[in-house]
């Protein structure tokens, strides 16, 4: 009797429909769509099409009679379920259409499942919550009014709500929820109620999965199937995680039937072309088959980034098109910015073509996108390190570090960045986390730290560091170079404290360095020079050693170590001139080689003993000294070295004024000056230059000295302090050389 009653009710409400505007009609229709076990009834009034489900007479009524009633509120929730079917739908539009929907009618149990169904997808659950209540609150009133079940409508508001739960990661929550849902379904001999048991079923895998139980997850697909074959989401799960225990031919086969029983969803196509790619590797034709795939998957889902990336990397490693692997790659970023893999495939494409330009952009756009895509500021950081914007590549770097702490080459262009900032103890810093770092020599961070200490004076850890350096690279140029020059340093400073012999055994080891790079390197004027200037040095700070013991005279002994160490002496002059010509012949346009020749010279004469019997002649010093001077006129300290190298008076007051015109607080040519004036007793004019000698630079000792020769000369005894102030400058001079040792 009561589905008989419910079959005249159907009957009349629809015909009535047709010639009548009734809400309250139209409502009762639409609330007969979610009763309980009406399948036959709709089938019985000839609606063969719509009896299979709920959806399907939904629609049916909602386009037979939604455009009769536009502002109905149920008209407009068929609308939004309409909308919300869809396998691409637009979020905001069925969120307006669902809401506007209840403001009319607050008694829609659709309009409430569906908006309920869209706070799951902005994982609200608090307002699921209230949508499922305000659900449950439209069936009581049917139930009161009308007398109806609707016990399948209230086990989907509790789907949805377990839904929920799940977004949430509410596992316990949501499990006794499905479960709940599941016992009660069964009980219901209704095809809608075997689809809520099927969806509670398939939420109970969804916690296996999430949990990790992967053998019971498996055991419950099976039952699902083994219920309904054809089921497209458990064949697709049950593929997947079959192709995860690494059998590609099931997996394979399962995906396929999926892909066939429901074509629309893109996570199928998606998860079939991976299996196609991972088969790729064993059957190249899989590869093809896979790009299939995912280009169904892309059509179906534009936002996958995922699928462009496999896209990116077939076009780019298979096909060989750049041009394609770019777009696709691009595409990826843009939808996932996060991306690594594709952002640095993308970046060396358009490096290779020479876009970089473009490559800084997209970088620059992914960074803003997404904090978290550490790849783009670090390529953002070495493409500013390459066009030299170190402040702006100091702050890209920083913020890849936070992403990649351990990739050396990252501390190394931050350590760059800082040492071309003149941030000197940042870049030491930064250059010890590089060396730090597990993986491999680490030879720039270790020349570059020995340069900077280098620069600052620290010899001994200086050439600790080039050691290291030439321990992983033992023919590494700049660590050789290095090294010599920090030794060379040293042996100046120890040459200053007195400590010959220690200054002299650090020169041979410099010039022994030196001279191998210069057979290695044969064409680098830089280390011909360094060589000159170790050979130089080591003139200055050999010390003399007796020899000659087997002598028996004494004076003979004596005699001959002394012209032994001459000898010694004069050999390296000659070995620092030969190099400095070398590096002359690779060099001919820097001034500064003539400069050393010219010194190289002089000493060699100095040690000889030669003196010029005719000042107004020139001598080949003073020749080297004018080619300087024909390149770099401006120099203030070739001018210096001319005047000194020269024999002839009037040349050297010009050279000395000529350097005061290029700077004119240059402190040693002031007191070169003075100097000279004071040898041709010009006293007045020797007090002034060493004047400004000693206003430009107090700590220049010459001047202190001439000017105590100059008191001594005039007879004056108030000289005292000069010598006092003199000494002051050497004593602190070599205190700071000693604690730098």
């Amino acid at each position: 009797m009561y589905k008989k009653a419910q079959l005249q009710v159907l009957h009349h409400s629809v015909a009535m429909l047709s010639f009548y505007c009734s809400d309250a009609v139209l409502e009762i229709a639409f609330t007969m769509c979610e009763e309980d076990c009406v399948d036959q009834i709709f089938g019985a009034i000839g609606m063969e099409r719509s009896r299979n489900s709920r959806q399907e007479r939904l629609l049916w009524l909602g386009k037979r009679f939604a455009h009769s009633y536009p502002h109905h509120g149920g008209s407009l929730a068929v609308i939004a379920y309409a909308l919300h079917c869809r396998p691409i739908f637009s979020l905001q539009r069925t969120k307006f259409c669902c809401e506007r929907a209840l403001k009319m009618d607050l008694t829609s149990i659709t309009g409430w499942q569906v908006l309920a169904e869209l706070r799951v997808s902005e994982k609200s659950l608090s307002s699921v919550q209230l949508c499922v209540t305000r659900g449950q609150e439209a069936i009581c009133h049917f139930r009161n009014a009308y007398g109806f079940s609707l016990k399948v409508a209230e086990l989907r508001l509790q789907l949805v709500l377990a839904n929920a739960h799940l977004a949430s990661e509410s596992h316990d929550e949501s499990a006794k929820i499905f479960s709940n849902i599941a016992e009660s379904a069964g009980k219901l001999e209704d095809a809608e109620a075997a689809r809520v048991k099927f969806a509670a079923v398939e939420g109970l895998i969804k916690i296996c999965l999430a949990k990790e139980l992967f053998e019971e997850a498996e055991c419950k697909l099976e039952e699902l199937l083994a219920l309904d074959a054809n089921n497209h989401w458990a064949l697709a799960e049950l593929g997947w995680l079959v192709f995860q225990r690494g059998n590609i031919d099931n997996a394979c086969t399962l995906l396929v039937e999926a892909v066939h029983g429901q074509p629309d969803i893109a996570s199928y196509h998606y998860r079939l072309g991976l299996i196609y790619w991972k088969a790729g590797d064993i059957v190249q034709s899989h590869k093809e088959k896979a790009v299939e795939q995912f280009i169904l998957t892309v059509k179906l889902d534009p936002s996958n980034g995922d699928a462009y990336h496999f896209l990116g990397n077939y076009y780019n490693l298979s096909a060989r098109d750049k041009q394609r692997a770019a777009k696709c790659y691009q595409k990826c970023v843009t939808l996932n910015p996060e991306d690594s893999e594709a952002g640095e495939s993308l970046c060396d494409i358009l490096d290779s073509g020479g876009q970089e330009t473009l490559e800084a952009v997209i970088c620059h756009d992914a960074s803003q996108k997404s904090r978290r895509a550490f790849w783009a500021w670090r390529r953002m950081g070495y493409i500013q390190v390459q066009q030299k914007k170190w402040s702006d590549a100091v702050g890209s770097l920083q913020y890849a570090i936070r992403g990649y702490p351990t990739c050396a080459d990252l501390w190394e262009a931050l350590g760059l960045s800082y040492q071309q900032l003149g941030m000197l103890t940042a870049a030491i810093k930064a250059y010890g986390r590089a060396i730090a770092i597990e993986g491999g020599p680490h030879v720039f961070p270790l020349i570059q730290s020995g340069n900077i200490f280098l620069l600052l004076g620290s010899y001994r850890k200086a050439i600790e560091q080039f050691q290291l350096g030439l321990e992983f690279a033992p023919q590494n140029l700049a660590a050789q170079y290095g090294l010599a020059s920090a030794m060379l340093g040293m042996s100046k400073e120890c040459r200053a404290l007195g400590a010959f012999g220690w200054a002299a055994n650090l020169t041979k080891e410099a010039s022994e360095i030196a001279f191998a790079s210069c057979l290695m390197f044969g064409n680098v004027a830089a280390v011909w020079k360094l060589l000159g200037d170790i050979q130089v040095d080591y003139v200055h700070c050999l010390p003399w050693e007796k020899e000659g013991e087997s002598f028996g005279n004494e004076s003979e002994a004596f005699s001959y170590s002394v012209c032994s160490w001459k000898q010694q002496r004069i050999s390296k002059a000659v070995n620092a001139k030969r190099a400095y010509q070398h590096a002359l012949h690779l060099s001919p346009w820097q001034a500064n080689l003539y400069k050393d020749i010219a010194i190289s010279i002089d000493l060699i004469n100095y040690l000889h003993g030669n003196e010029m019997s005719d000042e107004n002649s020139w001598c080949l010093a003073e020749v080297m000294a004018l080619g300087a001077l024909m390149l770099e006129s401006n120099n203030a300290e070739l001018w210096i070295n001319m005047g000194c190298l020269s024999k002839q008076k009037a040349i050297q007051q010009h050279a000395f004024i000529r350097a005061l015109q290029v700077n004119g607080f240059n402190a040693l040519a002031w007191a070169h000056l003075g100097k000279l004036y004071l040898r041709e007793c010009q006293r007045d004019l020797a007090r002034q230059a060493f004047d400004h000698a000693r206003s430009a630079d107090p700590l220049l000792a010459i001047s202190w000295a001439g000017m105590s020769v100059h008191d001594h000369c005039e007879g004056l005894q108030s000289s005292s302090w000069v010598w006092e102030s003199l000494l002051h400058q050497q004593v602190n001079s070599s205190h700071q050389r000693y604690w730098q040792l």
